[in-house]
């Protein structure tokens, strides 16, 4: 049983290493996919512990965000949004790091 602790916990950390590299590579396409779509220069995606993802555009460009983005935050020069895709996937990066913390947690109760 042990195995198979030790052989998840490798699965998971080897998918989560996966997810970063890939997760890095669909944020920037998804900045540079939305720039593209909407116009707008200062939309920036970007991601901190409080919120989680967001799209950020200034105040100004903020009042031409399409129907899709659904506001998240309010900033005094700033807006902050976020879409269903990229609602779908910060759940995934959070179920996976919730994983993650579950198998460690698992395998160091059972190392004992």
């Amino acid at each position: 049983m042990e195995a198979l602790s030790t052989k998840a916990i490798v699965q998971n950390s080897t998918n989560c290493a996966t997810s970063k590299n890939h997760g890095d590579e669909f944020l920037l396409e998804l900045e540079a996919r939305e720039r593209e779509r909407t116009g707008l220069s200062t939309l920036k995606v970007e991601f901190n512990r409080v919120h989680g993802f967001y799209i950020e555009l200034s105040k100004v460009q903020a009042e031409q965000a399409p129907a899709d983005y659904q506001r998240r935050q309010t900033l005094k020069n700033a807006e902050r949004f976020i879409t269903p895709e990229l609602k779908t996937f910060e759940d995934k990066v959070l179920t996976a790091q919730e994983q993650a913390l579950a198998l460690e947690k698992n395998n160091s109760l059972t190392a004992y």
